[in-house]
């Protein structure tokens, strides 16, 4: 894969002129935001600047294989260090997200930043005016595929490590559901070909990251399918609401409702999956499409969200009754004159 060379340029010069690298992802981080925020940070610890990646919000405990994974900076537990780091920052490398609001409490800091900032992602609309470079592609995988590619333009092949190769995998793998979507182009499987020869444990990966739910957890997927889980067929979308209070009952950790929503999608004739999800801090949402209908465009619509077209997200505006009622009633007016 070849990427524009003059950002490729402009990059290698940014980082050549640095010392104090931030590498920050997204709140509520999943797979391919540790896995590009971590696999960016070990290139550039291997160029010997001092990294520091950042996440707005824990991350789950499965993730902690992953090389480095105890430096990791997380805001909600350290926010006064967090600021601290950015302030001394003279290069910020944003991984996995369009726009900076997306970093949460952090943002204020990295907008008052003086440091040239770096975007490396795969969502639509990506926020240019503020970025020294972008790098965007809506159709590749992940932006850990993304900034795979991004390390191997400006240092070579050969400077991907195993440490590097574990986190871009584990992107990869993750971001795709285990290679079943966004992954129809040959340089996804390029990249994994050349990961593979640094030796990372194919198996071991798979197993740390989809291999180790607790009791509770694989006991809270049940009552998820039996009980909370709603059929519309008529439309062809299925959802699942999960309040505090079951996730309570389960005793669920952060991370034991990731790939839940994919439930929804497995039933044939089902079109439109949601996963709804009561948090303390708000009520969150999770849109997952087969065929044509576009969730990033209902999310941001009706929800302040977005993502992609088959996999979006958003913090809904209202309580957990009212998300529920509002998100019948807009996909059955948006959908009741053409059913998916």
């Amino acid at each position: 894969m070849l990427l524009d060379e003059t950002k490729i340029e402009t990059l290698r010069r940014l980082i050549e002129q640095s010392e104090n690298v931030v590498v920050v992802s997204h709140v509520n981080p999943d797979g391919d935001a540790l896995g590009s925020a971590m696999g960016l940070r070990a290139a550039l610890a291997r160029r010997d600047k001092n990294v520091t990646a950042m996440l707005p919000s824990v991350y789950p405990d499965y993730f902690g294989f992953l090389p480095a994974a105890e430096s990791i900076l997380v805001d909600e537990k350290e926010h006064d260090r967090c600021v601290e780091t950015i302030a001394k920052a003279d290069l910020i490398v944003l991984a996995d997200l369009n726009q900076i609001k997306r970093t949460d409490k952090l943002a204020e800091s990295i907008r008052q930043s003086a440091a040239p900032k770096v975007l490396i992602d795969h969502h639509p609309n990506p926020e240019t005016e503020p970025m020294a470079v972008v790098f965007s592609d809506t159709d590749i995988s992940s932006a850990s595929e993304l900034a795979y590619w991004v390390v191997c333009q400006l240092y070579g092949s050969d400077f991907i490590n195993k440490s590097m190769a574990t986190c871009f995998y584990s992107g990869i793998c993750t971001d795709t559901g285990s290679f079943s979507f966004s992954c129809n182009h040959r340089s996804v499987y390029e990249a994994v070909g050349n990961m593979v020869e640094t030796g990372i444990d194919i198996n071991g990966i798979h197993d740390s990251i989809f291999n180790v739910f607790s009791e509770s957890r694989v006991r809270f997927l049940g009552y998820c399918l039996t009980d909370l889980l709603k059929v519309h067929s008529d439309i062809r979308m299925a959802y699942i609401a999960v309040s505090l209070d079951d996730q309570k009952r389960f005793n669920l950790e952060e991370g034991d409702m990731e790939s839940i929503v994919n439930y929804t999608l497995s039933m044939r004739h089902i079109r439109i999956g949601v996963l709804i999800k009561e948090t303390p801090r708000g009520v969150r949402m999770s849109f997952r499409s087969k065929g044509e209908f576009d969730v990033n465009v209902f999310a941001a619509k009706y929800f302040n969200g977005g993502g992609h077209r088959r996999a979006s997200g958003a913090t809904s505006p209202y309580d957990f009754a009212t998300t529920e009622a509002k998100l019948v009633e807009h996909l059955y007016n948006e959908l009741k004159t053409n059913a998916q």
